[in-house]
């Protein structure tokens, strides 16, 4: 059964020696289908330039392998695979990137109606590292209480 959700992300990069922290909160859904769940959302990229807006989708496939698409104006498609390296791509304005990933660690708890998950990434191009990725993902089943909108941006 598809649930309309509250989806939270924290994404904290360590680039180089450059550290940044991306929070996100966005209105998806969740759902668990032939044993596996589903996270979607649409997650935004404000740069200097636009407000670009991507589809993420999240498929858990078991507590040790997770698969991150998005799609829009960047795509990638990253396979995260408990102590394992897999290649994934990056299609961006300048050309496709494929980048080694490894898994540290996964730590997901799925339930009916909610979600925890947290993961930790390498990221190289042609064998260089380019970054150490921690993730945290929370999930919860909007319920209209937790969703509060007023004129004035409260």
């Amino acid at each position: 059964m598809k649930k309309n959700s509250i989806i939270s992300v924290v994404n904290e990069q360590n680039l180089y020696y450059e550290k940044n922290k991306i929070e996100l909160i966005s209105l998806g859904t969740y759902t668990q289908k032939n044993g596996k769940y589903y996270i979607i959302y649409k997650d935004s990229v404000i740069d200097k330039y636009d407000n670009v807006e991507n589809l993420c989708s999240i498929r858990v496939e078991n507590p040790d392998l997770i698969i991150i698409s998005r799609i829009g104006l960047i795509k990638s498609n990253l396979t995260l695979e408990k102590g394992k390296r897999n290649y994934g791509q990056c299609r961006t304005d300048f050309g496709t990137i494929t980048m080694g990933i490894y898994t540290e660690y996964i730590k997901c708890d799925m339930g009916k109606s909610s979600a925890k998950i947290s993961l930790k990434y390498f990221m190289d191009i042609e064998s260089d590292l380019v970054s150490s990725n921690k993730i945290s993902i929370n999930v919860k089943e909007n319920d209209e209480k937790n969703v509060k909108c007023t004129d004035n941006g409260d």
